[in-house]
């Protein structure tokens, strides 16, 4: 940004109203932008945030807490639902249901266990061909990489160019 553009011959001796200090025109008075902005925040971090922005109880913040150190940075969940469980004295199907909550934050996927999860979360915001693209991430995923079409087209009964479709869909997730 040009701050001497925008701010031209800014004199605040002169009596501008903006109270004290003197402008010379050459940015040396201006912080700069970049050592106040803030650092990007780690995935870590931005989960902890959106965490403490929620309306989780304690016992599920101390929980989801555990279970976000236990996320790598590609998103994945790599942690032991049970052995997590015992540490914070609750029952496995609560944890699960902690990590089902935190799966629902941004970004979408994040907290999944493996790649047919994570792109699974992320089609549940679809409407049109949703259980199209659901089976074919959960059963065909392999099929669709290795460009074996026909038992996907024979499984799912339709046409190759609805699959051409449904790969596009898939193809635009994330899956880190």
């Amino acid at each position: 940004f040009d701050w001497e553009n925008y701010l031209g011959s800014y004199n605040a001796a002169e009596g501008d109203g903006f109270g004290g200090g003197n402008y010379n025109g050459r940015g040396e008075d201006l912080p700069s932008y970049e050592n106040n902005a803030p650092a990007n925040p780690t995935l870590n971090e931005h989960l902890l945030w959106q965490l403490h922005m929620s309306n989780f109880s304690e016992q599920e913040v101390d929980i989801a807490e555990e279970l976000i150190s236990n996320i790598n940075e590609e998103g994945y969940f790599i942690g032991n639902l049970e052995e997590i469980a015992k540490k914070l004295e609750n029952e496995v199907t609560f944890v699960q249901e902690v990590l089902e909550s935190l799966q629902e934050f941004d970004p979408p996927g994040v907290g999944s266990r493996d790649l047919k999860e994570c792109l699974g979360i992320q089609i549940r915001p679809f409407t049109k061909d949703k259980s199209l693209l659901q089976k074919l991430v959960a059963t065909h995923l392999n099929d669709l990489e290795l460009k074996k079409y026909p038992p996907i087209l024979k499984d799912l009964n339709i046409s190759i160019d609805k699959l051409r479709e449904l790969a596009h869909i898939i193809s635009t997730l994330e899956p880190k």
